[in-house]
């Protein structure tokens, strides 16, 4: 197992936990190396809104893909998850640029779905498992994200009791709760975070220097369907199935059928 009690328990209390693949540094800079040359074209600009920074194409790099493929997330995902078998629902990745001398401060907070207790509660989890890689240290100079620890327990509360309160689209706005206040994440390149969609969080805008790049990788329980991204899943589809042309023979099982 890839992942310990102690941290499953965070993240089940808190709604994220960052964890250390142990991923090699020649891997690491050969993903950052191709990123490097991607034309900034192929990213949203600034003045986007939250989707400054997303790459527009289909993430098929092969020094990208070595990490999507790393056995560690499919492993913290089925124990997670509570299944024997994954499959790939999500694969993107942000650059966000450095802002020097902008003014400190948070961008609007969402969560990425909203779901009540019973997901949460089956077996296997209907519920994706969402991996944000990070590939540069990540610290207060280069946009952390902040969470709301334990704020997913909340949303998921309320949404027993409001149940039509959901689009399924991405980032919608968290219900108008008291929730704890929000505390950076903080990594070193390499490492990964585990968050629970419905945990309220947001980027922030620092006045830095360094890039801050991140890697989305998300799973789901093979046999299991789960209403959300509705604006992705054209896009997303579209790219799973090309990802069959890119993955290793022993990799294609993370695919859906």
């Amino acid at each position: 197992m890839s992942i310990d009690q102690t941290d499953i328990n965070r993240f089940q209390t808190d709604g994220l936990v960052t964890l250390s693949p142990g991923f090699s540094r020649a891997l690491l800079n050969a993903a950052n190396e191709a990123i490097d040359v991607i034309d900034d074209a192929d990213f949203f600009p600034e003045g986007r809104g939250d989707a400054f920074g997303w790459y527009k194409g289909d993430v098929l790099q092969p020094e990208l893909l070595k990490l999507v493929c790393d056995p560690f997330f499919e492993d913290v995902s089925r124990t997670i998850l509570r299944t024997e078998a994954v499959e790939l629902t999500l694969v993107s990745l942000r650059v966000t640029k450095p802002r020097p001398n902008a003014r400190a401060e948070l961008e609007p907070e969402h969560v990425d779905f909203k779901c009540g207790n019973s997901a949460l509660q089956s077996t296997p989890v209907p519920m994706p498992s969402s991996f944000f890689v990070w590939l540069t240290d990540v610290q207060t100079d280069n946009c952390p994200l902040y969470y709301r620890p334990g704020s997913h327990l909340q949303v998921m509360r309320y949404m027993d009791d409001h149940p039509h309160d959901n689009n399924h689209e991405i980032k919608q706005i968290p219900p108008d709760l008291e929730y704890a206040d929000p505390i950076p994440v903080f990594a070193k390149q390499g490492q990964a975070s585990l968050i629970s969609g419905p945990v309220v969080h947001g980027g922030s805008v620092t006045p830095g220097h360094r890039d801050r790049r991140l890697l989305v990788i998300e799973f789901r329980a093979k046999g299991t369907t789960f209403p959300l991204y509705a604006q992705l899943e054209e896009q997303s589809q579209r790219h799973l199935r090309e990802l069959k042309n890119h993955l290793p023979s022993d990799k294609l099982h993370l695919l859906p059928d």
